[in-house]
């Protein structure tokens, strides 16, 4: 028996045994590992890479090994809801919130600390976008869903756009409304999310939420939103701008800073 490369990931289960592995470890039970699903959610917490809504099982979602993501055990999943699929997918300070379009729900682990369980914080209140999902410095969980946006401490959650309802919420294309995107600006701590409205196929009106009211901006239209890891803390927007002219001009740009000046080359 001949081997042709190594493997990749940790924790594959090999039948080969080499001469010079030690014979204690021979007696180590192996772990089953499951193939890793298509799946359309994932999200980092407790040190594991949590995934969810796979093929063939929308409403799951389960961890990784600690500190090996891409290594699922097998018999690890959650369904936090087993009649809807999961939407989003959110690290928090006391957890990891999964969403339902109807539902919200507190991962946490178990009291031996040996596997985690799925805490019910509302069966009314659900998201609908989980790219809109984004966690203030106050560690405030905000997100859009069907009825406008909410926001979780951790313990409960509450709808707080009932200022903007007549003015942006009723007007969202629900038909797009998947696709909005949102994040927390680094420097003033807004929150920052940009949905379609007015039967509009494109990101075009940007809420922002300061802790205390909402204002909103029509500057940019913005199909993907984040903001650096850095001391800088730039947001940036991949979308376009001008979209009233004949052609839009899309990009990836920084929010709220000035352009570079030209550099004009001096002769010496």
């Amino acid at each position: 028996v001949a081997l042709s490369a190594f493997a990749t990931l940790p924790d594959n289960l090999q039948q080969i045994w080499f001469d010079n592995v030690g014979d204690g470890e021979l007696l180590i039970p192996e772990q089953p590992i499951r193939p890793v699903p298509n799946f359309r959610l994932a999200a980092l917490s407790f040190g594991r890479l949590w995934i969810a809504n796979w093929t063939g099982a929308p409403g799951a979602m389960t961890p990784s090994l600690p500190g090996r993501w891409g290594t699922f055990p097998e018999n690890a999943e959650i369904y936090p809801d087993p009649n809807n699929e999961i939407t989003g997918l959110l690290p928090v300070p006391s957890g990891l919130l999964a969403c339902t379009e109807t539902g919200t729900f507190l991962i946490t682990l178990n009291d031996d600390g040996t596997a985690f369980r799925a805490t019910i914080l509302s069966r009314q209140a659900g998201c609908v976008s989980p790219n809109s999902m984004a966690v203030m410095p106050t560690g405030l969980a905000i997100w859009l869903g069907r009825e406008g946006w909410y926001a979780c401490d951790g313990k409960e959650v509450q709808r707080i756009s009932a200022d903007i309802n007549n003015s942006v919420v009723r007007r969202i294309n629900r038909g797009r409304w998947r696709r909005s995107v949102a994040a927390v600006d680094a420097e003033t701590g807004q929150y920052r999310c940009w949905v379609p409205i007015d039967a509009s196929r494109h990101n075009n009106l940007c809420v922002v939420y300061d802790g205390k009211g909402w204002t909103t901006r029509d500057d940019v239209a913005a199909r993907a939103v984040c903001v650096t890891e850095d001391h800088r803390g730039l947001m940036l927007a991949a979308g376009e701008v001008d979209l009233s002219a004949e052609e839009s001009r899309l990009s990836v740009w920084v929010l709220d800073h000035a352009g570079l000046a030209e550099v004009v080359p001096q002769e010496h």
